[in-house]
């Protein structure tokens, strides 16, 4: 399998289409035509196919991202969604955000989740 380097990632030029690279294990980088670059991740969970972003180049880059996939993938080993755990992870910290702003009073809503 081929692997990207960080010089590759870094002179990727706009196409009039979306194009992908590739690293190894599902990663990839997504070059839009506007020229942005974002980082994905392709997996199967429970038979179905799944994408999970990242983020974009570069304030993530191309070593973040493969720690990223490997969290992803040891999820993944352990029988949980990733993307799932992200939202979980989200929802999470708002609760926290607003605990705090409150003074430390706990006012958890079903929609906070």
């Amino acid at each position: 399998m081929a692997t990207l380097f960080a010089t590759a990632v870094a002179s990727a030029k706009s196409r009039d289409k979306d194009y992908k690279l590739s690293d190894c294990g599902g990663l990839y980088l997504l070059v839009r035509p506007n020229g942005s670059k974002l980082w994905r991740l392709n997996y199967t969970y429970l038979g179905k196919q799944r994408t999970l972003a990242f983020g974009p180049w570069p304030e993530i880059s191309l070593a973040d991202a493969r720690v990223r996939r490997e969290e992803a993938k040891r999820f993944l080993a352990s029988g949980v969604d990733p993307l799932h755990q992200k939202k979980v992870d989200a929802a999470r910290a708002r609760v926290e955000e607003r605990e705090a702003f409150r003074g430390g009073q706990i006012n958890i809503l079903s929609s906070d989740l």
